[in-house]
């Protein structure tokens, strides 16, 4: 397989051949500005920097993208394992959705592009599933990530989970099927306290909603709280550097937007979830491994949370045999990883990228705003 154009192509978009075309629109479309095509999936921007679009053709989930058939598309497709370091040689930059990617692809990807490769750009916001050995290994490349794309959504589903358990929503229904009239109590979120347990852009988003929409106390937790900015801090009525402070054990509610690390992996366990308060509604948003499953329905069996809503699992699809579908439907909001999943999805992944693009073209490396610490893995 060759990659050669009539325009060599600085960065190597690298996409599933399922929703490259949606991408390829978007591009085409102008809504991200000026950008021409020169070649076979050869594009220029603005800034008269060539990348060059590349679908993989490979069996995977691709999402909530419909099947497309490539031919005449426009952009060429080729199986990931066909790039060679020949086709790769001149590329500087390489942007991936990598669905269905294993660490063998993207250390084979770091590997083709040793010649000049410095940047590599996910699509997506958690990086876990794309640190590879060889990539971690690769002081030369600086990875950046697609923090803030879903932000907002994430926010929005966080404060609906609240008023699912703080109206009552499952009652509500169960009455419905029963065709039953019965008047209940519900709670108002105004005045409650918010726990945000990992405050980066998605607890951001979280906090803002939660207190300027409702009225709740923000309690956000930040391993480094001399990085949050001054708006952080305005938004937040209290900021503590560990989990484990006297504040979150507090809370009326806790968001876990934890990112997904050797650090964070089973931070919620049996010994941290009971140090909450007792009645406490528990929600993660974050990454499925850092909740130890067993442990959170161990914990709800007890009686010590009164609910749970988790969009994110460590094992996903969630299996059927997982016991947090035995919670049953008042005390568990269990929804499919598909809270980032807007109407506009691709196109706020663009967005990102495309920003981090001009960012790059004119300044370079260090001028990438969504760096990601590898060692730190977020």
């Amino acid at each position: 397989m060759s990659t050669s154009t009539e325009t060599p192509a600085d960065l190597l978009v690298l996409l599933p051949s399922a929703t490259h075309r949606l991408y390829q629109a978007i591009v085409e479309s102008g809504t991200l500005g000026p950008i021409s095509r020169h070649g076979r999936g050869v594009y220029q921007d603005k800034n008269k920097t060539p990348f060059q679009i590349v679908a993989l053709e490979k069996p995977q989930d691709s999402g909530n993208a419909p099947a497309v058939d490539s031919e005449g598309a426009g952009v060429q497709l080729t199986h990931l394992a066909d790039l060679t370091a020949a086709d790769t040689a001149h590329v500087k930059a390489v942007a991936m959705n990598p669905v269905g990617m294993t660490f063998e692809d993207i250390d084979r990807l770091v590997t083709h592009t040793a010649v000049r490769a410095e940047w590599f750009h996910c699509f997506w916001a958690g990086v876990d599933g794309i640190l590879s050995p060889g990539l971690k290994a690769a002081d030369r490349i600086t990875l950046t990530n697609s923090k803030s794309a879903f932000s907002e959504s994430l926010g929005e589903y966080a404060v609906g989970a609240l008023l699912h358990f703080a109206k009552k929503v499952p009652l509500s229904v169960d009455l419905y099927r029963q065709k039953k009239w019965e008047q209940y109590s519900v709670s108002m979120l105004k005045g409650k306290s918010l726990g945000i347990v990992g405050y980066g852009s998605i607890g951001r988003e979280v906090a803002k909603r939660a207190k300027y929409g409702f009225g709740m106390k923000i309690v956000a937790v930040k391993r480094r709280p001399e990085q949050l900015t001054e708006e952080d801090r305005t938004i937040a009525d209290q900021v503590c550097g560990s989990a484990d402070d006297a504040l979150i054990a507090n809370c009326d509610y806790i968001v876990s937007a934890l990112p997904g690390t050797a650090k964070t992996h089973h931070f919620w366990n049996t010994h941290q979830l009971m140090k909450l308060k007792k009645d406490c509604v528990f929600v993660n948003i974050g990454r499925g491994n850092s909740v130890n499953e067993q442990d959170l329905y161990d914990v709800m069996k007890s009686g010590h949370l009164k609910g749970i809503a988790l969009d994110v699992f460590e094992k996903e699809p969630l299996p059927d045999s997982s016991p947090l579908y035995q919670l049953g439907e008042d005390k568990a909001l269990l929804t499919c990883h598909c809270v980032d999943r807007t109407d506009d999805y691709w196109e706020l992944t663009m967005h990102v990228f495309m920003a981090e693009l001009n960012r790059y073209v004119n300044g370079g490396v260090d001028a990438l705003q969504n760096v990601v610490s590898k060692e730190e893995g977020y």
